[in-house]
């Protein structure tokens, strides 16, 4: 069973513990959120050791990450199962071992998305350029492989020296970039509203998103033609 309900901690538990009561004995419970906290989930259940977050990432027919999340309770065995499903489906499981806020893929794409909005708040850049700085620099690169291959090669001596220098001057607000909250105040919030950064009409969503599929067709195309 895979639960995709809004990101509502409390209609979440609503509907495990109904899903909970007609479950069969053995059947998994997961979740798809992105955040909440895969044991909140399970409290009060009768099946806690089958309780386990399923993240997938939109969009879901192209995106291959899957984060499969342990919880305290979780029976490893369970785990494994969906790994296997997960695989079976041809997608890329990775094992989330500690149920930490975020997971794994959101906490990363935080991390970067809290500098890149101060960069541009403080005036270094524009939100093109930082989407041009990530699509043809490293974001480029992650395609080929990961943040931490890539220090493999270029050396883990070099990477302690940058960030020896670096780590003083990134940005580490506690609280979400005054810039996006006067976007959300304004009703500026992307697509959805036709403005964001960017003003949008229909039309234009239609060929962005299109372009977009077309990329992650070709770059999944790319993935799974490395794999094998």
């Amino acid at each position: 069973m895979i639960e995709s309900a809004t990101e509502d901690l409390t209609l979440k538990q609503k509907l495990f513990l109904q899903l909970d009561g007609l479950a069969r004995p053995g059947i998994p419970l997961t979740s798809n959120t992105s955040g909440l906290p895969i044991g909140e989930l399970g409290k009060g259940l009768k099946n806690r050791s089958g309780v386990a977050g399923l993240h997938f990432f939109m969009p879901a027919h192209l995106v291959l990450l899957v984060e499969v999340v342990s919880t305290e309770t979780v029976d490893s065995k369970v785990v494994e199962t969906l790994i296997v499903l997960m695989k079976a489906l041809g997608k890329a499981p990775i094992w989330v071992k500690k149920d930490v806020p975020g997971f794994v893929s959101n906490r990363l794409q935080h991390a970067m998305m809290r500098e890149a909005l101060y960069l541009i708040a403080a005036g270094v850049v524009s939100a093109e350029e930082v989407d041009t700085a990530v699509r043809y620099g490293f974001g480029f690169r992650f395609l080929a492989c990961g943040p931490i291959m890539q220090q493999e090669m270029s050396g883990w001596d070099t990477n302690h020296r940058v960030a020896s220098t670096l780590y003083p001057y990134l940005h580490d607000a506690k609280t979400p970039s005054a810039l996006i909250k006067n976007m959300v105040v304004k009703g500026h919030i992307g697509m959805k509203t036709r403005h964001g950064f960017w003003e949008w009409t229909d039309d234009a969503i239609a060929k962005e998103k299109a372009r977009i599929e077309s990329v992650l067709q070709a770059g999944m195309e790319i993935l799974k033609s490395d794999s094998q």
